[in-house]
């Protein structure tokens, strides 16, 4: 319950907004690495599953 009084989202939206906040960082520090990897790093099952969050 704290975290919605807090952040005015659910617990799962502050997580989901909190991995791809990390995704976001990732991507842009490391141009090298592979959509796939960074999507993994960030606990996404697939590339396909982090790009349909990210929209």
């Amino acid at each position: 319950m704290q975290i919605r009084k807090t952040t005015q989202m659910s617990p799962m939206d502050f997580i989901t907004q909190c991995r791809i906040c990390h995704a976001k960082q990732k991507l842009m520090d490391d141009l090298e690495r592979p959509v796939g990897a960074i999507a993994y790093m960030c606990s996404y099952p697939s590339t396909s599953y982090l790009i349909k969050w990210f929209k």
